[in-house]
């Protein structure tokens, strides 16, 4: 079975992950995905050339995004923001799959 994936860049996070690739000298922006975190995931976010054999690879406003195999299904449909505030600026992860109610902890035994 073939595995899809959507992935939602937003315009400003799209020009800041090609600001980051070309300082960084690399192609693609890699994604893993594990249980854990405040939202019921913790992300896990590199940079590289190509996907590896445990990656699929899409394209996304101009942007190679490689995210694990068994990541996916966690990270299908989820939207990346880059977010300027008082308190500091980073990307947002939005994902639909994250669980929002209960401790969030991403644990059963919460």
């Amino acid at each position: 079975m073939e595995l899809k994936l959507k992935v939602n860049l937003s315009d400003v996070a799209a020009t800041k992950f090609k600001e980051i690739l070309e300082k960084e000298k690399k192609q693609g922006l890699k994604i893993s995905v594990k249980p854990g975190g405040c939202s019921g995931f913790m992300y896990d976010f590199g940079f590289a050339d190509n996907a590896s054999d445990s990656e699929i690879s899409i394209e996304e406003k101009g942007i190679k995004i490689f995210v694990t195999k068994e990541s996916v299904k966690m990270f299908n449909n989820s939207s990346i923001d880059f977010v300027e505030t008082e308190q500091g600026a980073g990307f947002q992860i939005s994902n639909p799959n994250a669980k929002s109610d209960g401790c969030g902890c991403g644990n059963d035994g919460c």
